[in-house]
């Protein structure tokens, strides 16, 4: 049985990286035996990203756990998500990575988010000299759609390979509360609320509709990056008319989040954010039955299928997803139809027991 080191982020905070290593090490595997350091850096989500002297400190117990677990537990896998985003993430990885991989036989990278070529370009000729020594010549790296960037090919890695995330099926446990007959529309935005995450273009879509007198609720679901920001789509708001068709929540879990996907009627992801990846919100709708209306974005053109489980239109096109509302506000039937096929396509691909098994597969393989 192969044995891996994974070295990662588990809740808390919330987020995509700390959501995906707690989906990993919950599966049940009959060819690797998974050894866990745990990397919380942050404890809240406004921290992350940001300096703090005992995120330092916080470095060396992972250092010392990973090299005990090599030399006495006998692992000879690493297993690590790559940051592309950031100088501070970058040199927490240079760290960890140029500490720890002369010492275990084979690297596994898990790019969860995509663009490392692009951190590269921004660096100084230094910085690249860490960064070869670093992330290249992995023996895996593993991305989350063959739509994303090929950070893979770019670190000259071994072997790539694509698994798409999966997440547990939670739909059976909620009642659908969502009427299909009557209006207003709930239309259901969940993520980052950010400019690049295509929230005001949500927004300027619902503009649209209101000049055309249709009757919609948005759900804004999720923490704002910036005060800057917040204060911009406030102003937006409050201009256009929206504020009685827009509801901010703030961020949701549990089954507050998973009420909100029963009752809503569709999901609009309108993603151009630098280093989206997979888009995790896609596959909750579909496992809720909800089509999707998202952008020609990396990973999400390969999750959403056109016409079939939702509609694919170019970033910032915010009459295209006016459009595309309008259509599905007038058609319960294709509504139903998409939702069906999104579900169906859910647990085909992205269920929880496919993405344990995809990744055993393509570790177990790699690792020695």
């Amino acid at each position: 049985m192969k044995k891996i080191l994974i070295i990662g982020q588990i809740p808390p905070p919330i987020h995509g990286q700390s959501l995906s290593t707690e989906r990993l090490l919950a599966g049940h595997y009959t060819k690797m035996q998974l050894h866990f350091v745990e990397a919380n850096y942050s404890k809240r989500v406004e921290e992350v990203g940001k300096f703090r002297l005992s995120k330092i400190i916080q470095l060396f117990p992972v250092i010392f756990k990973s090299l005990e677990l090599r030399f006495l537990k006998g692992v000879r896998n690493l297993y690590y998500m790559p940051a592309c985003s950031g100088r501070l993430p970058f040199y927490r990885d240079v760290f960890i990575l140029i500490s720890l991989r002369p010492f275990f036989k084979a690297t596994l990278f898990h790019f969860r988010s995509a663009g490392i070529d692009e951190v590269y370009n921004t660096l100084f000729w230094f910085e690249k000299v860490l960064f070869n020594l670093a992330y290249r010549r992995p023996v895996l790296a593993i991305q989350l759609s063959e739509l994303n960037p090929e950070d893979g090919k770019f670190i000259k890695a071994k072997s790539v390979e694509v698994v798409p995330n999966g997440i547990l099926d939670v739909h059976k446990s909620y009642t659908v509360k969502r009427n299909l007959s009557e209006s207003p529309m709930q239309i259901l935005y969940i993520g980052s609320i950010q400019e690049s995450k295509g929230v005001l273009d949500l927004l300027h879509s619902g503009k649209i509709l209101l000049e055309k007198r249709e009757r919609f609720i948005i759900h804004l679901v999720g923490g704002f990056r910036s005060d800057e920001f917040k204060l911009k789509l406030t102003k937006f708001i409050q201009k256009n008319g929206l504020t009685e068709v827009v509801k901010i929540h703030g961020k949701l879990s549990g089954d507050s989040k998973w009420e909100m996907f029963s009752k809503c009627h569709l999901l609009v992801f309108p993603t151009y954010y630098e280093n989206e990846s997979f888009g995790n919100v896609i596959i909750e709708a579909m496992q809720f039955e909800l089509p999707v209306i998202a952008t020609d974005w990396r990973a999400a053109s390969s999750i959403v299928q056109s016409k079939s489980t939702g509609f694919i239109v170019p970033i910032k096109s915010p009459d295209l997803i006016a459009k595309k509302i309008q259509i599905l506000m007038c058609d319960k039937n294709l509504r139903l139809k998409m939702g069906s096929n999104g579900r169906k396509a859910f647990l085909k691909n992205y269920s929880i027991e496919a993405f344990w098994r995809n990744m055993e597969n393509v570790l177990s393989k790699a690792s020695v």
